[in-house]
């Protein structure tokens, strides 16, 4: 999806963009709460 969006290699479909945003990234808040966690430990 990046390129489409930094490069214009497509029309943007907005409606990708909002489903990305509205169900993907909300069901991968505690995949990233669990990688800082890690990186925090690992930072000990």
């Amino acid at each position: 999806m990046r390129n489409a969006i930094a490069h214009g290699y497509h029309k943007v479909d907005m409606s990708v963009i909002w489903t990305t945003v509205a169900e993907d990234l909300p069901a991968m808040e505690s995949q990233f709460e669990a990688l800082a966690a890690e990186a925090k430990h690992l930072g000990d």
